[in-house]
């Protein structure tokens, strides 16, 4: 009957294991909502019983089943805030996937809430087809005296009728195979502290999908549920590095295929295992030479010399080292109650899972940390491109500043650059002299009216046509650069999937198609249109007012001088002795001296106003020449900053932005992690009561 009601309970504990995530889920949730409390009682006196039973076990340093269930209902809540932020660990194989976890945690949930006890879950996996995983099997569960040929025959052909690749042995009063379930009357599943179960899975054979060296999805998940993982491996075939990298449950049990004298070391062969993942148990071992020592002893037991060589062999095969480890990791305290055993293993086993759930959201949230790393390192690089096309472009479309020019010095056999505005406004400066040389005062007064229509017309052929052109054509290459930029902006925000970055994609695209974002022909020559129009407008103006007014003065020192010349010499003609001047005491000749005197002396200063104003004209030039360079650097430095590398700009400033959040967000994950961490490894240790905060 005892065998008959622990084959009905392992039954029962594998149906629920079958059941989808979907299903076990919201139980789960329910259950521990509750506050962890375990199984209901029937009435106040078990409670009370329990929890004497619970202090008792406490001060005795054995685990219960109340701090398991506390601290797996802080792991159920806060496992799902770490894999909200996405699968940030399980790429190809390498990590258990987040609905394998709700199925790990539901089963933790069930052996701490069942009444009946249930065996140890063994797992055999040999990860490739000549890790000898077979033969360790036959090796660890047969009694080569004991056998009967049933068993024998049963434990040889036990994978021929296989329906799946999973195999699950267990104890039974007689040998019997149905389907994938193989009982066994081997003492070796009943010698442990608790009753035994083996699950052998079938070896991998290499496929396109099975990379060699990894562990499938569907059988690393199987791997988790187990209690005690043995995996083996064949060094020759398999490499060791790759399959360490891989994060294994507690527990774990690696067996390397190979002559066991071999010395090895463990530190290096460790290396490759993830920060935050537990360390497997390595042994070496030559399973094949076991079975064949099996195999042989079975041909004459009687026979001393076959004896000593099955012991000789089996003993260098090392496979009695994988007993002496399961015999450490089952082992319970001294003063543990024989009733007791059950409970303490399943608690053990239950913390085991939950510091395997909290190393798996440390590696989550380390590699969480270095994809932020990442992007933000990414978005660095995308601003240190804006930074260099904003130095690049400005020393390549206008040459060094004024300023640099005049600080800087290069090397003598170089040939240095020049300012393309200063040239420029240099080589308009040399054809505008020429149009106001020929400009003579004389033609002035003759066009008084048409200076500011002279003057502009030669602006608009002198001022700077050679450097428009240069700033269209580099309008052409600002629009490739925007291009690039933009496609850079947004091949960024598909890289770094950690982020959620469709609301800042939404922007980046409504930005793009502002039409303050667009270049056009103006873009870069407005400053030139501007500052022409100001020569037209300012200076060219004042110009011909002082040209209107000097040729008014003159025109009226002329008339006067004229006047008063032409008194004189009716005075003298009359014959009035004095002349008409006399009052004034002037001479007939004297007044048409005068007179002549006072036009020349208008024409004069009329020359002088126009070349007085020349000079204020040609010192507003030099002002505005000047104020030419400014504009131009400002401008390419405003078109670059808001449309070149405006998507960029705002792709850097909203990414730095999302990592920031997502880095607190981490943070404040890592720091609950790390306590609960903390608070599992006491409870390990000393036995005692989790925390209910």
């Amino acid at each position: 009957m005892a065998r008959c009601s622990l084959r009905s309970t392992t039954r029962t504990l594998s149906t629920g294991l079958a059941k989808s995530p979907c299903s076990k889920k919201p139980t789960l949730r329910r259950a521990l909502s509750t506050g962890a409390a375990g199984p209901t009682a029937t009435s106040n006196n078990n409670v009370n019983l329990r929890s004497k039973s619970s202090s008792g076990a406490a001060n005795t340093g054995i685990l219960t089943r109340q701090a398991p269930l506390t601290l797996l209902h802080k792991t159920s809540k806060l496992l799902p805030q770490v894999l909200e932020y996405g699968p940030a660990s399980v790429r190809e194989g390498r990590a258990v996937k987040s609905d394998t976890w709700d199925k790990i945690m539901s089963n933790v949930y069930d052996d701490l809430s069942a009444s009946t006890p249930r065996p140890v879950r063994l797992a055999v996996y040999g990860v490739d087809e000549q890790s000898g995983s077979e033969d360790f099997v036959t090796a660890l569960l047969s009694n080569p005296l004991g056998s009967s040929d049933a068993q024998i025959e049963v434990l040889r052909d036990r994978w021929n009728n296989a329906p799946g690749d999973s195999l699950t042995i267990s104890y039974g009063p007689e040998a019997l195979a149905e389907g994938s379930t193989i009982e066994l009357p081997t003492s070796y599943l009943q010698q442990f502290p608790a009753p035994v179960e083996l699950t052998e899975l079938r070896a991998s054979s290499p496929t396109p999908q099975h990379k060699p060296s990894s562990i499938p999805d569907s059988v690393l998940s199987k791997l988790y549920e187990a209690d005690i993982p043995i995996l083996l491996c064949n060094p020759l075939v398999t490499s060791l590095h790759t399959l360490l990298s891989t994060p294994l449950p507690s527990n774990t049990i690696l067996i390397v295929t190979t002559t066991p004298t071999q010395t090895i070391d463990l530190d290096h062969l460790l290396s490759p295992v993830p920060e935050h993942a537990p360390k497997p148990t390595i042994l070496l071992a030559d399973p094949k030479r076991a079975a064949d020592a099996i195999t042989l002893l079975r041909t004459n037991p009687t026979s001393s010399l076959v004896v000593q060589r099955f012991q000789d062999a089996f003993s260098g095969s090392n496979v009695s080292a994988v007993t002496r480890t399961l015999e450490s990791i089952l082992r319970l305290p001294n003063d543990a109650p024989s009733n007791g055993q059950s409970d303490a293993l399943r608690a053990k086993f239950a913390l085991a899972r939950i510091q395997d759930a909290l190393s798996h959201c440390q590696s989550s949230l380390a590699e969480i940390k270095t994809l932020l790393d990442a992007a933000h390192i990414d978005a660095s690089r995308l601003n240190d491109r804006l930074q260099e096309v904003r130095a690049r472009v400005e020393l390549d479309f206008l040459g060094p500043s004024t300023s640099a020019l005049s600080t800087s010095a290069g090397p003598p056999n170089t040939k240095r650059r020049y300012n393309e505005v200063a040239e420029s406004v240099r080589i308009a400066e040399g054809q505008m002299k020429e149009v106001m040389s020929r400009f003579t005062w004389w033609r002035m007064v003759l066009r008084v009216d048409e200076i500011t229509t002279h003057v502009a017309a030669a602006l608009q052929r002198t001022w700077c046509p050679e450097l428009e052109r240069k700033l269209l054509v580099h309008t052409g290459e600002l629009h490739s650069i925007q291009t690039e930029l933009t496609n850079a902006s947004f091949s960024l925000l598909s890289k770094h999937r950690i982020l959620p970055t469709n609301v800042l994609r939404n922007s980046l695209l409504q930005l793009e198609t502002l039409p303050q974002h667009r270049l056009t022909t103006n873009s870069l020559t407005g400053p030139i249109y501007a500052r022409r129009n100001q020569i037209i407008e300012f200076p060219t103006t004042r110009l011909h007012v002082i040209v209107q007014k000097a040729v008014l003065g003159m025109s009226g020192g002329i008339v006067g001088g004229a006047g008063l010349g032409w008194v004189g010499w009716m005075g003298w003609l009359v014959g009035s002795g004095e002349g008409l001047l006399g009052s004034l005491g002037l001479e007939p000749a004297t007044a048409m001296g005068l007179g002549a005197l006072s036009a020349v002396a208008s024409v004069r200063w009329a020359v002088g106003r126009w070349e007085k104003g020349k000079r204020k004209w040609w010192e507003d030039w030099r002002r505005v020449g000047d104020g030419l360079d400014r504009d131009l650097r400002t401008t390419l430095d405003r078109c670059i900053q808001q449309q070149v590398g405006g998507v960029a700009q705002a792709t850097k400033k909203g990414f730095t932005h999302l990592i920031a959040q997502r880095e607190g967000d981490v943070a404040k994950l890592r720091d609950e992690v790390q306590r609960l961490d903390a608070e599992v490894k006491q409870v390990g240790t000393t036995g005692g009561t989790a925390d209910r905060k």
